[in-house]
């Protein structure tokens, strides 16, 4: 099926049109306004429904109706906006209509919005959408009653901003099942779900889940579309031709452009030579460079494809996108509320350093989002939260060595070909709590800035050593905490020449992030505390020229080269 769908939220558009398009192989044109939605339609053929925000910059979600009213093609609208919005003229009319047009209020719950679809799906195959006024779907479609009468649902609608906010209870967070009415709401936007056929989906670590790891076991608690609309979806899948066709049994459809969000995702990712041959171009879990999607996209490639039993985890890392913007996101039981980096004691300090080194403004600005982000998630576990805060907020060695830290891993990022926001937050988790594993300061800097006149007993020496494993294993007992960090902070302590530890890791055994964080912390203990006549950029260049070419420090080194 061809969905038409606006939004001027790319985060929204982004997640919903990949659930649409991979989760139901439907063709998702994308727009960001009115105006841009009634070029795509002067230019596409064969378009079957419509999402669209009311309310959007450069053309509201009234345009596309108009448009469609004027040519005569009542199609199904799905009018997916902030709750309020129903109210609106245009709106209300449209919902008049009856038949499959419908209003879901944002954020959405996945009950309230993927039974729409549903119904959609049978309406076009009957053929029923010129016409709404007597078009009716069995009473039994949908599970749930929709009429918007219910003093029940009314009361949802209002409910629904105040659920958003709650990181625990908001349907973006993907953390949880959500309770409605005594039961268990159905998840059909598959984001916790695997494809068990057409329209089956079961819960990861049910059975039938090969990554135990991920999930503990948990009673298997099948969602099923109808009979009826999985023979519609089987029929027009089968009805492809050769070129689009692929093994929809073991793989899904991800639009490539897509993947240029993110440096690394928890899936591995394959491009189709023929529907029985695919090639594994992206590793699970590692970094890529999107020069890599550059040039498949080169080469005509508009779909890659992830295996079904991972593409529930590539949903999660894209939902995730959306929870970062819910406006509550600190908890309430946190002794230590920080709302901002400005609010940071040592903030105009670090800030005056980053000047000096030259790096500009919108990089700054980048970054400091990317710290923003990490308070917010860690205050979503209280005892991590509250240990990062009271240490950022105090005014000493390692609240401002860790921040600095922030902001040069972050300028050397953007200096490669992986400065997503993703790693950038990565990056920045890692450099905040990289030190949490002292609980003494004057150790922590006597180490860090390598103070010769500092002489370790046996048992500063352990703790030393045993740092990176504590701050990493706190980092992992937390949620929302992005993959990768702990073998950032497991590693930052390592060398090229493999005299480093915990692990004595070799150059090409340690993670390119953590190179670049190694590289970071080396020259943050060179440059710190010194001012801009003390520091001799072209000579620090020159001795790690020498000492990180070599290895997974290569690119990371030609990052800092370009940096500074």
């Amino acid at each position: 099926m061809k969905v038409l769908y606006a939004d001027h939220d790319p985060k929204i558009r982004n997640y919903v049109s990949m659930l649409l398009e991979s989760g139901l192989d439907f063709e998702v044109l994308e727009c960001s306004s009115g105006n841009e939605a009634l070029a795509v339609c002067e230019m596409e053929e064969g378009i079957d429904f419509i999402i669209t925000e009311v309310q959007m910059p450069n053309g509201n979600g009234d345009k596309i109706l108009e448009y469609f009213d004027n040519k005569k093609m009542k199609l199904p609208f799905i009018w997916l906006s902030a709750p309020e919005n129903e109210k609106v003229m245009f709106v209300q009319e449209s919902l008049s209509r009856g038949g499959a047009n419908a209003f879901v209020p944002k954020p959405f719950k996945d009950a309230d919005f993927f039974p729409h679809v549903e119904k959609i799906i049978q309406f076009v195959e009957e053929g029923e959408t010129v016409e709404f006024e007597d078009g009716e779907l069995d009473d039994n479609l949908l599970e749930k009653d929709t009429q918007k009468n219910s003093a029940n649902s009314d009361e949802l609608h209002k409910d629904e901003w105040e659920r958003a906010k709650d990181p625990e209870a908001a349907d973006w967070s993907l953390k949880k099942e959500h309770k409605h009415q005594g039961t268990v709401a159905a998840d059909w936007s598959l984001k916790k779900e695997q494809d068990d056929g057409w329209g089956n989906l079961k819960k990861k670590g049910s059975s039938g889940t090969t990554d135990s790891s991920k999930q503990k076991n948990k009673e298997s608690d099948e969602i099923v579309f109808s009979e009826k609309t999985k023979e519609i979806l089987k029929k027009r899948f089968e009805s492809k031709t050769s070129e689009e066709e692929y093994d929809f049994s073991k793989y899904k459809k991800v639009k490539l452009k897509r993947f240029y969000q993110f440096n690394s995702v928890p899936c591995e990712v394959y491009v189709k030579l023929s529907k029985t041959k695919y090639i594994k171009i992206i590793p699970e879990n590692e970094l890529y460079d999107h020069e890599l999607l550059e040039r498949y996209e080169g080469k005509k490639i508009k779909y890659l494809f992830v295996p079904v039993e991972q593409h529930p985890y590539l949903i999660d890392l894209v939902g995730q996108e959306i929870f970062s913007q819910a406006e509550k996101i600190f908890n309430s039981n946190s002794s230590v509320e920080m709302k901002s980096v400005a609010e940071l004691g040592i903030f105009n300090h670090v800030n005056e350093s980053v000047k000096l080194l030259g790096i500009s403004d919108a990089n700054a600005k980048k970054v400091t989002r990317a710290v923003e982000y990490n308070l917010k998630t860690l205050a979503q576990n209280p005892s991590i939260y509250d240990l990062i805060s009271k240490m950022m907020k105090g005014d000493h060695f390692v609240s401002e060595h860790s921040l600095l830290l922030s902001y040069i891993c972050g300028q050397i990022c953007l200096s490669t070909s992986w400065s997503s926001n993703q790693t950038l937050e990565k990056l920045s988790m890692a450099a905040m709590m990289h030190d949490i594993g002292f609980d003494n300061i004057e150790l922590a800097e006597a180490h860090d800035m390598q103070k010769n006149e500092f002489e370790f007993d046996d048992d500063q020496l352990e703790i030393i050593h045993d740092h990176p494993g504590v701050a990493a294993k706190l980092i992992t007992s937390g949620k929302s905490v992005f993959p990768d960090v702990d073998t950032i902070i497991m590693q930052h302590h390592e060398s090229p020449d493999g005299q480093g530890y915990p692990r004595k890791l070799g150059p090409l055994s340690i993670s390119p992030l953590s190179c670049i964080m190694i590289i970071a912390e080396d020259f943050v203990t060179k440059i710190y505390g010194k001012s801009k006549e003390q520091i001799d950029i072209k000579k620090i260049k020159e001795e790690f020229s020498e000492k990180y070419n070599r290895g997974n420090f290569k690119k990371p080194l030609q990052g800092f080269l370009t940096a500074f």
